[in-house]
């Protein structure tokens, strides 16, 4: 369990990406590799 307060209280926050670009991105990707496996169809976009 994270603590809310860092024991090292000069530690910024660490930024994180919720980059719905980048999600949709990957999906695609995976999606071709699949594709190319044989695996699944196409999706068409």
């Amino acid at each position: 369990m994270a603590l809310r307060k860092p024991h090292n209280s000069w530690a910024g926050a660490r930024p994180v990406n919720h980059d719905a670009s980048k999600t949709t991105r990957q999906a695609k990707t995976a999606n071709i590799a699949q594709w190319a496996k044989g695996y699944a169809e196409l999706e068409a976009k």
